[in-house]
């Protein structure tokens, strides 16, 4: 899998964007309303919802992957059906709460 920085989306947390580390970030993600969520390099520890194909697919065609993260996370940086997934550089926890 390529390595992928994601980006959370502010006000809709449960929205992010994927972009290839080798790609150039769209100019939408500069608009205040995106913040860095961290590094992904393994699907292992992509956030639930992260789809392999579909984000190679979306590259492909737009250089960049939307989609909808199904995890909920309480205060104690545990999801509420299993442990927080690390994301290189932050945890999906972090990035909700920038």
């Amino acid at each position: 899998m390529r390595a992928y920085n994601l980006f959370r989306h502010r006000d809709k947390q449960h929205l992010l964007c994927a972009v290839p580390e080798d790609h150039e970030v769209p100019r939408f993600i500069a608009e205040r309303a995106w913040s860095f969520g961290g590094k992904l390099t393994e699907a292992a520890t992509a956030p639930v919802g992260f789809d392999v194909l579909a984000a190679r697919d979306g590259v492909r065609l737009n250089g960049f992957y939307l989609f909808q993260s199904f995890s909920e996370f309480g205060a104690s940086g545990r999801s509420r059906t299993g442990p927080c997934m690390q994301i290189e550089g932050a945890s999906v926890q972090a990035a909700a709460h920038r």
